[in-house]
């Protein structure tokens, strides 16, 4: 591991923070993000560079906001969004600064939600990301859109959702608004998947999850899709899981998942480059968990070292709570984050390529604080409640652990704030 200092300086370095000597330390405050005019906001993501995405009230109606070099600007709804709201937002790619891609939702003329992106230097001009319009333009043509991941490159990937509910997997390339489908056996089954991630490799995969169709029971099939334009293939099941689902895809085509077994038993798994292994998280700390969370983006997350965050089941004084933990999926087993003194209970959000991990605790008084873990270590320290209020709660770090954002009451507990910082 490298000294401290050095790893702040690449933080700062990273960031755009000048440095002159080496004596000079970087400041770790805690930033206030909250547009002016809004209320109640809640962070809803954070890149490398700092670009923060937002949902605030203003009057009361629901707004999102963008953050870039510390401007914040509102994102434009469609010009067919009554009164421009609600719109929000629910993520951000980690393109260079002022060039991201925002991707959220506002209601069309309709009132449906229909998925948008937006550029971050642009946030004045919003893309409706388009249902497909089906074969012919006339059979299966969708009628509403929905996102779930966007990669570095700005492609995002979601469902079109045709006038009988039913769901086609597809994807928007950059700046587009026309949606392509993936690779979908025509008229099967798994005609209803989801895709659930998308990587940032130079030709992207994405994970999804599919029903298993007529004769599997209401099972769930977990499917990859090695690249944007080929057919997928299902994940194996580990021996004794009756079946998988994935929510998460690094750059190394590594794949988080969870598998269910009887007796109630969920498991953190994960899968080798293009479905191979795979690897089932059996012990915590040497001890038998019967419950691992690891498909649930807010419940565990794989970074693109490799490394999992993720929520086990405890025991003894902490029975029925679920408690964080680190696992390198090179072993069966994960190690417990040790919480702050006094914690009652916590759980892990995230995990940076850089081994920075970000969570949640509960304190002796009951309030909530935001925590991290620092590469290599196992012991959360206490983030605080930066908004002056009891209660913070971490929401997001970026993808490579430099920068985390909390949602923090303010003094009076009426105002909910956003909150940035670097991870210290």
């Amino acid at each position: 591991m490298k000294p401290i200092r050095s790893f702040f300086l690449l933080v700062c370095a990273v960031s755009g923070v000048v440095l002159v000597g080496m004596d000079v330390p970087c400041a770790y405050a805690w930033t206030d993000e909250n547009p002016a005019s809004a209320s109640q906001c809640a962070a809803a993501d954070v890149n490398d560079v700092g670009t923060v995405v937002e949902n605030c009230k203003v009057s009361n109606a629901s707004v999102p906001f963008v953050t870039v070099g510390g401007a914040t600007t509102q994102l434009a709804a469609l010009p067919a969004t009554a009164g421009s709201v609600p719109c929000s937002v629910n993520m951000i790619n980690n393109a260079a600064q002022g060039q991201e891609t925002v991707v959220g939702a506002c209601r069309d003329a309709n009132n449906v939600f229909q998925a948008v992106s937006w550029n971050s230097g642009s946030p004045g001009s919003p893309t409706q990301l388009m249902p497909f319009s089906g074969l012919l333009g006339i059979i299966g043509g969708g009628v509403r859109t929905g996102a779930t991941g966007v990669n570095v490159q700005g492609v995002v990937i979601g469902e079109s959702v045709d006038g009988n509910g039913s769901g086609l997997p597809v994807y928007w390339a950059p700046n587009s608004g026309a949606a392509t489908p993936l690779n979908v056996p025509l008229l099967a089954p798994q005609a209803n998947c989801v895709p659930a991630d998308i990587n940032d490799a130079q030709t992207p995969s994405v994970v999804g999850n599919c029903p298993a169709g007529g004769g599997g029971g209401g099972k769930n099939v977990a499917v990859f899709w090695p690249t944007l334009g080929a057919a997928y293939a299902a994940f194996p099941v580990p021996g004794g899981a009756s079946y998988c689902n994935v929510s998460r895809i690094n750059i190394h085509n590594q794949i988080l998942g969870e598998c269910i077994y009887g007796t109630d038993t969920h498991r953190a798994v994960v899968w080798g480059p293009g479905g191979t292994g795979p690897t089932v998280l059996l012990t915590v700390n040497g001890g038998q968990a019967l419950r691992t969370r690891g498909a649930d983006l807010s419940d565990a997350d794989l970074s693109d070292a490799g490394l999992v965050a993720v929520n086990f089941l405890a025991g003894s004084g902490q029975a029925g709570f679920y408690e964080p933990a680190l696992w390198n999926p090179a072993t069966s087993n994960a190690s417990s984050i040790t919480l702050p003194g006094g914690a009652i209970h916590g759980t892990v959000r995230c995990i940076g390529s850089n081994g920075k991990a970000v969570g949640n605790f509960e304190t002796a008084a009951g309030d909530i604080h935001p925590f991290h873990v620092e590469p290599g270590s196992l012991t959360a320290i206490d983030d605080g409640s930066p908004a002056g209020g009891p209660n913070a709660v971490a929401t997001a770090c970026s993808i490579g652990g430099i920068n985390e954002v909390i949602t923090g009451e303010s003094s009076s507990s009426e105002d909910k704030q956003v909150e940035k910082q670097l991870i210290p």
